[in-house]
């Protein structure tokens, strides 16, 4: 809450702490080991019962309090954030890195600074140059013997 007001967010980076939050994938009503990424938000109610204006990820400036039931769909733009389900390494997706997933990494591999990974192969580009390489390989290595 430090560095934060209702009219005034200039102060946000003098926050130091935070929370996290964990959430089975039961209690949201999904089965098994999800591939892809699920839409999140964290917002602020107030002790009122309004909704506030401090969102994660930001609305945009401009609104004041969103009030008890707030419509969403007033609010111009995406209100939420994509987290990612996949497990970097697993190609497989049994949520686990092991020798199961060499194939699909073999089938990811692409020419250094190839500028482009096929459908899925992101979890193997450890290092985010856009490609899948002897460099992610160690990454994918070191995984797997973990």
């Amino acid at each position: 809450t430090a560095g934060v007001t209702d009219i005034d967010a200039s102060g946000a980076a003098t926050a130091t702490t935070g929370f996290e939050l964990f959430v089975p994938y039961a209690d949201i009503g999904v089965a098994g080991y999800p591939r892809g990424g699920m839409g999140v938000a964290a917002f602020v109610v107030r002790t009122s019962g309004e909704v506030s204006n401090q969102w994660l990820p930001g609305l945009g400036g401009g609104y004041d309090n969103l009030g008890l039931a707030p419509d969403m769909e007033t609010i111009a733009g995406q209100q939420f954030a994509i987290a990612p389900l996949d497990v970097p390494g697993d190609g497989d997706g049994d949520a686990d890195v092991d020798a199961a997933d060499y194939p699909y990494f073999f089938d990811c591999q692409t020419a250094p600074d190839a500028g482009a990974i096929g459908a899925g192969c992101n979890l193997f580009d450890f290092d985010g140059d856009v490609d899948v390489d002897l460099i992610d390989f160690a990454s994918f290595q070191a995984r797997v013997f973990r």
